[in-house]
């Protein structure tokens, strides 16, 4: 099982991803936490459409962030390997610094900054939220996103 997730391709990693959203909205077909007034399917759309537009924008940032981290592994270089760790505890503080700066921070940034609230303010304005609502971001927002990751893992 260890060895599967440790070379897990993005394909399963994708469609478990996928899987878990329709079965998720599947579920809030049958058992809804509100009715909707319109169209189910028109609203999950619109959300998918902003999902779809950012993938796009965010594949392209994917292969940079891969190529700086690539080049900081071999390098060496950040500071967690100053502190010797081992590497399950590297693994873990990695992603857990990466969501902390790299999403949270980022996400109270766009509340805060008058310029940057007019992109993020799509995913506040879905007015019927469902498991696609978590997915409704503008594609600008990677940028946001993408420049601190890049900024962390660069030379």
């Amino acid at each position: 099982m260890m060895e599967f997730f440790e070379h897990i391709p993005s394909h399963y990693r994708t469609g478990m991803l996928v899987a878990g959203l329709v079965i998720l909205w599947l579920i809030e077909g049958v058992i809804p936490r509100i009715r909707f007034r319109n169209n189910r399917f028109r609203h999950a759309g619109t959300n998918l459409f902003f999902t779809l537009t950012t993938a796009v924008v965010n594949l392209g940032f994917a292969f940079m962030i891969v190529k700086a981290a690539d080049w900081a592994a071999g390098e060496r270089f950040g500071l967690l390997y100053l502190l010797g760790l081992p590497v399950w505890l590297h693994c873990l503080l990695a992603i857990m610094m990466m969501d902390l700066i790299g999403a949270y921070l980022v996400h109270l940034v766009q509340h805060k900054i008058a310029w940057m609230w007019h992109f993020h303010k799509i995913h506040h304005t879905d007015t019927a939220v469902d498991a696609t609502t978590a997915l409704r971001h503008h594609p600008v927002e990677s940028v946001f996103a993408w420049r601190h990751c890049w900024w962390r893992s660069s030379p």
